[in-house]
C-alpha cells in the first residue's frame, strides 16, 4: 500500500477495478494500469473479480482502506464508494478525487459510459 501524510484520508485508500468479462470488454483491460498513474499517491490500484454490476460497467470500487482481492465474485462494503459508467482513466482518476475530498464519502458515482436509463 502507498504511504501518505498522517491525517491525509488518501493514506489507506484502495481502488479495485472489476476485470470480469463485461467490464474487461467495455475498458479494454487497459483501464487499471493507466489509472494507476493517474492515482499515484491517491489510491493503490488493484484488479480483481466480478462486481456483479456488468450492465453499467466498466467498474470500480473505492474504499477507505484495503480490499482483499477473491477469485470469485467481489464483496461491495457498505462504505465504499461504486464507481460505474467509466468512461476512460482520466474520467476514473477525477472520481476518485470527487470521493476522496468529500466530507462524507458517496456511495456513488456514475460516469459517462453510464446507461442513460440509469443515468439519473
Amino acid at each position: 500500500m502507498h504511504e501518505a501524510p498522517p491525517g491525509d484520508k488518501r493514506a489507506a485508500a484502495e481502488l479495485l477495478v472489476c476485470h470480469g468479462p463485461s467490464c474487461s470488454l467495455g475498458h479494454g483491460g487497459d483501464l487499471p494500469g493507466n489509472a494507476a498513474e493517474r492515482l499515484a499517491g491517491m489510491a493503490a490500484v488493484k484488479i480483481g473479480a466480478c462486481l456483479g454490476l456488468c450492465p453499467v460497467g466498466p467498474n470500480a470500487i473505492l474504499r477507505r482502506g484495503a480490499i482483499e482481492v477473491t477469485e470469485s465474485s467481489q464483496q461491495i462494503g457498505k462504505e465504499d464508494t461504486i464507481l460505474c459508467g467509466i468512461a476512460d482513466p482520466e474520467e476514473l482518476a477525477q472520481m476518485v478525487r470527487q470521493s476522496l475530498d468529500a466530507d462524507q464519502q458517496p456511495r456513488l458515482l456514475k460516469g459517462r459510459n453510464t446507461p442513460t436509463r440509469l443515468a439519473r
